[in-house]
């Protein structure tokens, strides 16, 4: 059963951080078998693209992380 102890705002931000560290977890694996597979240079190439998305979903996340905080004291 799940309490209610917590807002819904603050559980969702919880839930995009838990797959945010699954999503770069899983992207650091494939690249690791990439280069060991594949061509390191194809692997090299998708890189940039990787960090970029990346970058502007932690930015995004950490948005969310100070908006939760603000939110939640002031309750």
């Amino acid at each position: 059963m799940v309490s209610k102890k917590y807002s819904r705002l603050f559980r969702l931000t919880v839930r995009f951080i838990k797959y945010f560290f699954l999503v770069i977890i899983g992207l650091s694996i494939a690249f690791v078998l990439a280069t060991g597979v594949v061509d390191f240079a194809v692997a090299q190439m998708l890189l940039p693209f990787v960090v970029a998305g990346i970058k502007r979903t932690g930015t995004l996340l950490l948005c969310l992380i100070v908006i939760t905080m603000i939110i939640e004291s002031l309750r």
